[in-house]
């Protein structure tokens, strides 16, 4: 874990880690699409939530992080009922007293790391795709916990890609 000035953005995060994982600094540019990319192939992603900000640089066709503190959502049900794999969905019924908050923000960390690896949104069709199953895609999920601030970490990518650079930090709200 990198420990960084609270006035640092979330882009300096983004080119340190490209540097670490490619060696040398690397300018980022945005596809059509809106996906972040630097040269020599390393796609990259980041997030932030409740203080923190995590970054994934990765030498693959694509990939995806996302981060979000752990809280209560009172309508997980529904926003889970629009959102989330049928496998998913029962999951969360399942434990829906046990920890349901913090199982809540893993699965959608999860469908949002994926949904980035992807390049799409929360799409209608997205809800066809479980985060749960082996397939194309390798989902990786943590809970992080710094002094009572519980995060939910998920990153995303191909099943053949190489172990990414990942680091996470502290960071002060962007503006």
């Amino acid at each position: 874990m990198a420990r960084w000035p609270q006035h640092i953005p979330l882009a300096r995060l983004v080119e340190e880690v490209l540097r670490c994982a490619a060696g040398r600094p690397l300018p980022v540019t945005r596809l059509r699409t809106g996906r972040p990319w630097a040269d020599g192939g390393w796609c990259v992603s980041a997030s932030r939530s409740g203080g923190w900000a995590v970054a994934l640089a990765a030498a693959a066709d694509c990939c995806g992080v996302d981060l979000e503190r752990v809280r209560p959502v009172p309508d997980a049900a529904s926003i889970a009922g629009r959102h989330f794999h049928p496998d998913e969905r029962r999951l969360l019924h399942r434990h829906a007293r046990a920890g349901s908050g913090r199982l809540f923000m893993v699965l959608w960390t999860r469908r949002e790391a994926l949904l980035k690896c992807l390049g799409t949104g929360l799409a209608d069709e997205a809800t066809r795709l479980s985060t749960l199953s082996s397939g194309p895609f390798r989902v990786d999920s943590w809970l992080l916990d710094h002094a009572g601030n519980v995060l939910a970490l998920s990153s995303c990518l191909p099943a053949a890609a190489s172990a990414p650079s990942l680091r996470w930090l502290r960071a002060a709200p962007l503006r």
